[in-house]
């Protein structure tokens, strides 16, 4: 009887391991794992990617030479030097944004900007000086009896001419239109002056200089690299207002 009921315990083992062995090549294979490229195993590729953005934009930030004759503001805004002109339209923007979202005026934005930098710059002069012992290093030097040249008279002359001589120039062209010997450009500044009041009705001055900074910054290097199609959209445009503006002048001359 033992025998036999070892017999059939062993049958009935035979009988689950063919179970087992159908289901198993029933079963669908499973998948294959993707094999991953060159850049995502090790990161050469990734790496040299990389490095090709960081070089371009090491060339991208190098200093520049405009035309002769440019101006700073002009360079500033031209992006000549571009770390410069970045931190500077960055800085603007900024102020801009706290001065709208915070409702602060220019002058409390201005103090407050000076404190932030007065006060540290106080504290690391003056503690160099007092902490020297301790620190065992050379302080800031000493005032000394004279003040030293850190603005000079000729950037300032070369920057204040310009302006002195474009006033003039600009005073001069008024005068001739309110003689009548230039009707054309009394209009176009009728028109300018009027579109500025609408405008001034509409936004907020804040919202306003945001927007004169950002067309600052924007506007003067995008014509730049656009120089050629924006020049012939902008003489056709021109004609075809001339056209315009002398028919215009024509008909009033008749009446």
């Amino acid at each position: 009887a033992t025998g036999s009921q070892g017999s059939a315990a062993d049958a009935v083992a035979e009988k689950m391991e063919a179970v087992k062995g159908a289901v198993k090549d029933a079963a669908p294979a499973a998948p294959a794992m993707p094999k991953l490229a060159k850049s995502e195993s090790k990161g050469v590729t990734g790496v040299k990617q990389v490095d090709e953005a960081v070089e371009k934009v090491a060339k991208m930030m190098e200093p520049t030479t405009g035309p002769a004759g440019e101006t700073r503001l002009q360079e500033l805004v031209m992006y000549r030097n571009p770390p410069v002109s970045i931190v500077v339209f960055a800085t603007l923007l900024i102020s801009m944004c706290v001065i709208y979202f915070t409702k602060m005026s220019f002058v409390r934005l201005f103090s407050i900007l000076a404190l932030v930098f007065l006060i540290p710059a106080y504290a690391v002069v003056f503690g160099s000086v007092k902490l020297v012992a301790y620190t065992k290093r050379e302080p800031f030097p000493a005032p000394g009896d004279k003040p030293r040249a850190v603005f000079r008279v000729d950037p300032v002359k070369a920057l204040v001419e310009p302006v002195i001589d474009g006033a003039n120039q600009g005073l001069h062209e008024l005068y001739k239109c309110l003689y009548g010997q230039n009707n054309i450009l009394f209009a176009k500044i009728v028109g300018v002056l009027l579109a500025g009041a609408i405008i001034g009705k509409v936004i907020d001055a804040t919202v306003l200089m945001f927007l004169i900074v950002l067309g600052a910054f924007t506007l003067p290097k995008v014509y730049e690299m656009n120089k050629k199609q924006i020049d012939e959209a902008v003489d056709k445009g021109m004609k075809q207002v001339d056209a315009k503006t002398k028919e215009l002048q024509k008909i009033a001359d008749e009446k």
